[in-house]
């Protein structure tokens, strides 16, 4: 049953003056997600290292929409009163219907302009220049090359596939990016696109 559930509080190590074992409230969470049959919350998962089998497990939560927990439901929830009338009502919600209110924020996209993604410097300016030389006569070549170069910036990138020319959906490469610890990652999966414009160049 629900009330037998008990609460899942996220905090982050935030030293203040005061105390260096201070920490910072981040969500209240519970387990499972909309859309997720209730028997996927948490699964089992068998890894390997170094010829050792261990068994580890994969938990989903839903952080609710909680941004402040008031101190008394945190002494009733020592005593074993988790459904305290002083407990923050979208957990209430979740006790009383199962449905959580997730914690949610507008999705915001910066984009620079123009001129802030132009070269700073006469190398910069002249390095750009060769390479879109280069690639002018074959504008769907320079897509595998922004994809390798992507891949050097940061070693965690992964780069599965070099979509086709034409017909790609939008997407000039598919890749992973690799979260976590190397022997036992995560992979957030990503798609690429890359033009190959002149939009200017000039020294500066």
């Amino acid at each position: 049953m629900r009330e037998r559930v008990p609460p899942f509080f996220i905090f982050k190590k935030y030293p203040t003056p005061a105390s260096a074992r201070s920490v910072q409230f981040k969500g209240l969470a519970v387990p499972g997600f909309p859309g997720l049959p209730s028997t996927a919350d948490l699964v089992a998962v068998w890894k390997t290292t170094k010829g050792q089998r261990f068994q580890n497990y994969r938990a989903v939560f839903t952080v609710l929409d909680a941004p402040v927990i008031a101190r008394s439901w945190l002494l009733e929830l020592a005593a074993g009163n988790a459904g305290a009338a002083s407990a923050p009502a979208p957990w209430k919600d979740w006790i009383r219907s199962g449905r959580a209110k997730a914690l949610a924020s507008e999705n915001t996209t910066a984009i620079r302009s123009a001129e802030q993604q132009r070269p700073d410097t006469p190398t910069k300016t002249a390095i750009l220049r060769a390479v879109f030389e280069y690639f002018e006569p074959a504008p769907i070549a320079f897509e595998a090359f922004a994809a390798r170069v992507f891949q050097m910036h940061d070693p965690r990138v992964i780069i599965d596939m070099i979509t086709r020319g034409s017909v790609d959906g939008g997407r000039d490469a598919i890749g992973r990016y690799l979260l976590g610890l190397a022997d036992d990652p995560v992979y957030a999966e990503f798609s690429l696109e890359a033009k190959c414009y002149h939009q200017g160049l000039t020294e500066r």
